[in-house]
C-alpha cells in the first residue's frame, strides 16, 4: 500500500500533504479517493496518521488546531467560560453565571465524594451498606477525574477544590469524634 492510510478518529480536515489514497473513517466508511484531502471532515479532533509501508511504518497522532470551536477536545490547560461537564445536556455557560453554577456544582460534588468516604469507614455499616457507597464513591470519583480532563482550569481547580473542602471536613470529624471518645489521634 503507498501513501497514508488515515484512521481518522478526531476533528477537522487531513492535511494537503498528504496523499488521498485508502481512507477510512470511523463508523462512515470509505470517502472516494477523487475528494480532495482537505474536504474530508472528522468527527472530533485527534486524527491518527499511519504509514501504510511496511515495517517501518509508525503512527503520528496530532490535533487539529481548529477543532475547539467544532466539538474537540481540547489537550491543554484552558480558560473558557463554556464547557460540556460528561454529557452534552449539562452544558455549562458562555454565560458567567452558568459557569459559575456549573463549578459549584463540580464543588459540591467533590466534597460529596469526600463525605462518602469517610461515611463508609465507619465500622457499625453492614458490607451491603460498604459496598454500596463504595460503589457511589468510586462512580463519583471517576466522574471527577473526567471532568478534570476537560482540561479547563476552572473545572479543574473546582475538581481540587471540592475534594480539599471534602478532606478538611473529613479530618475535622474525626478530631471531634477523638475529642467525644477520649482518645487521641495519635492513639486512636
Amino acid at each position: 500500500m503507498s501513501g497514508y492510510d488515515h484512521g481518522m478518529m478526531g476533528g477537522g480536515s487531513v492535511p494537503a500533504a498528504a496523499p488521498c489514497t485508502d481512507h477510512k473513517m470511523m463508523g462512515g466508511g470509505p470517502v472516494p479517493a477523487a475528494a480532495p484531502c482537505t474536504d474530508h471532515k472528522m468527527g472530533g479532533s485527534l486524527m491518527m496518521m499511519m504509514n501504510g509501508g511496511g515495517m517501518g511504518g509508525g503512527m503520528k497522532m496530532m490535533m487539529d488546531p481548529g477543532a475547539h470551536g467544532g466539538g474537540g477536545h481540547m489537550m491543554t490547560f484552558h480558560h473558557s467560560t463554556s464547557a460540556v461537564l460528561l454529557f452534552d445536556f449539562l452544558q455549562i455557560g458562555p454565560d458567567p453565571l452558568s459557569y459559575f453554577l456549573g463549578l459549584v456544582f463540580v464543588v459540591v460534588v467533590g466534597v460529596a465524594r469526600q463525605e462518602l468516604l469517610r461515611i463508609s469507614e465507619q465500622e457499625h455499616l453492614g458490607p451491603e451498606k460498604r459496598a454500596l457507597l463504595y460503589f457511589c464513591q468510586a462512580t463519583l470519583s471517576y466522574l471527577l477525574m473526567l471532568v478534570a480532563m476537560t482540561f479547563n482550569v476552572g473545572l479543574f481547580l473546582a475538581v481540587i477544590l471540592g475534594l480539599s473542602i471534602g478532606y478538611y471536613r473529613s479530618l475535622v470529624h474525626h478530631q471531634q469524634a477523638a475529642k467525644v471518645s477520649g482518645k487521641s489521634e495519635c492513639c486512636a
